[in-house]
């Protein structure tokens, strides 16, 4: 399941049951909040429940309820708290310099902010070039082996910049080395929460690019 989620965001919940019979356990479990019943799902062969719900913002105490069958007894799963948040991840890419000379080297910084109410847990960022006239020599920051995908491609360089606090904002750099073949090369970067965490409500922001010429 994913935790926390976000604002209008679908829910999974998963519950697994054990026997307490010789057979396997059938029936029915029930997810509720207090006495609010959320959904009800039928247990498949290996003992589990699943559905999908939605909350809205804020943190939600969760129960998973089996009513038992002939030779399994009910039980009640202790309460489980999902998180539903309002974050907003946004990326800006900005160069020291709109053209650079050949041999030269250009600094782009990467900052993602929190422009959401809640707070972005595990924000990543990622930056790559859009082709071979520069090359990667440098970075400051957090950085991870594990690619964080910008436009759709894994990331040259990827960090991992942890919970952003409403309203705040971390900057890390990335050092090009001008090499040519090219009239241009555009910095990419982006910004968000890890695959399987959607508590970003926005995503169209996300991403930033910013191009520099070459100058031979």
């Amino acid at each position: 399941m994913t935790n926390p989620s976000g604002v209008g965001k679908p829910i999974k919940l998963e519950a697994t049951v054990t026997g307490s019979g010789t057979a396997a356990p059938t029936g029915a479990v029930t997810f509720k909040e207090g006495t609010v019943v959320l959904g009800t799902a039928q247990l498949n062969r290996d003992g589990q429940a699943l559905a999908v719900i939605s909350r809205p913002r804020g943190d939600h105490q969760i129960t998973a309820v089996y009513a038992g069958d002939g030779q399994s007894l009910g039980s009640t799963s202790a309460p489980f708290t999902q998180h539903v948040a309002n974050s907003d991840v946004q990326a800006t890419l900005t160069a020291d310099r709109p053209a650079a000379l050949l041999g030269s080297s250009v600094t782009y910084t990467v900052t993602a902010r929190n422009n959401g109410p809640d707070t972005a847990y595990a924000t990543q960022a990622g930056f790559r070039l859009s082709n071979s006239a520069a090359t990667v020599t440098g970075t400051t920051g957090p950085a991870t082996t594990t690619p964080y995908p910008v436009n759709y491609q894994p990331s040259q360089v990827a960090w991992n910049l942890g919970d952003l606090a409403p309203g705040q904002s971390k900057t890390v750099t990335v050092t090009v080395l001008v090499t040519g073949g090219s009239a241009s090369f555009t910095g990419m970067a982006a910004a968000g929460n890890p695959v399987g965490s959607n508590s970003d409500t926005l995503l169209t922001n996300n991403t930033s690019a910013t191009t520099v010429k070459v100058i031979t």
